[in-house]
């Protein structure tokens, strides 16, 4: 018995020295969702691609005669002079290839002998959908030029059988309305829309000698701009309409030269010299530069001014002009 109450005392303090077991505390859960993290993204690097020389998009239509047989055809080269191709391969005479003003359609004239009225064709810039616009088949058709909104088309034609007489017409895209602007007593011709669409460059005479004029696009209010009484030609707007570029002998000399000069006819500066003839003036695309033909048919560019002058190409052919 004495046994048993010792052993009940022993369990008794054993059960009070003891440590009392700690008492789970809740952990708190956060409800702010995780911010995901992003897979690095690969940066590319875009291919450079080279600025066509004079802006644009860098394609040259011009003429050529591959057979020598005095039958051009229209041709589409590089702005840099590469990649020559031939777009036509029509038998007869074609002239004045012209660029649409979005670059996707070219106008041109042509007929299937010289004895015969050239009529206007548009196609497309590969040269597919040759498609006749000109309605008058007693009209010869001869130098053209779009609007600058591609809706109208302006160009001038012979008056009479022997050419003495010139006038310059306008008529809708599609040769609709054609409408004649300059007087039936004129020799007007080689006309060039401007830029912003309301005036027209063109060369006309009093019987002596053509000079540049510029009128608005109804022919309404007429302005001379040169007075040189000697050989001037093929006026082209530059892109800001601020400037014209022409050839002339004003200065006297032997061979056609290149000038440039304000819209209002001031401002004259010749910028090129050579023993040999210097063409078909146009301003590059950008308004930078300045396309010409330098005797004989090799297409060069300079700087507005006459500096930095580049050959393009050699024996390109005739009458080229660059994609807008």
């Amino acid at each position: 018995m004495k046994r048993f109450a010792t052993a009940m005392i022993i369990l008794f303090l054993s059960a009070c020295t003891t440590a009392p077991a700690p008492t789970p505390t809740a952990t708190a859960i956060s409800t702010k969702k995780p911010t995901p993290t992003q897979a690095p993204t690969a940066t590319i690097t875009p291919t450079p691609t080279a600025t066509p020389i004079g802006g644009g998009q860098g394609k040259v239509i011009f003429l050529r005669d591959d057979k020598n047989e005095e039958n051009y055809d229209i041709f589409i080269m590089n702005a840099d002079g590469s990649g020559t191709k031939q777009l036509t391969h029509l038998e007869g005479i074609i002239s004045v290839p012209s660029w649409s003003p979005d670059g996707e359609k070219i106008l041109f004239a042509y007929s299937e002998t010289e004895d015969e009225n050239r009529q206007l064709y548009t196609m497309n810039a590969d040269g597919s959908e040759i498609i006749r616009i000109s309605k008058n088949d007693e009209r010869d058709y001869r130098q053209s030029d779009w609007s600058p909104d591609g809706t109208k088309i302006v160009f001038a034609a012979p008056l009479n059988s022997h050419n003495s007489k010139w006038g310059i017409f306008i008529m809708n895209a599609d040769g609709s309305n054609e409408t004649m602007i300059t007087d039936e007593e004129d020799v007007s011709m080689s006309p060039d829309w401007s830029p912003d669409g309301t005036k027209i460059v063109y060369l006309s005479t009093d019987q002596t000698q053509l000079d540049i004029y510029v009128m608005n696009k109804d022919g309404s209010e007429r302005t001379q701009l040169t007075n040189y009484r000697t050989i001037t030609g093929e006026p082209k707007w530059s892109p800001d309409g601020e400037h014209i570029v022409f050839y002339s002998k004003k200065d006297g000399q032997n061979e056609k030269e290149i000038y440039i000069m304000r819209a209002d006819g001031s401002d004259v500066q010749r910028l090129t010299e050579n023993d040999t003839w210097d063409l078909r003036p146009k301003f590059s695309p950008d308004g930078t530069k300045i396309y010409w033909d330098h005797c004989c048919f090799n297409l060069w560019i300079m700087n507005l001014d006459g500096t930095e002058k580049i050959q393009v190409n050699t024996d390109f052919g005739w009458d080229y002009q660059v994609q807008p």
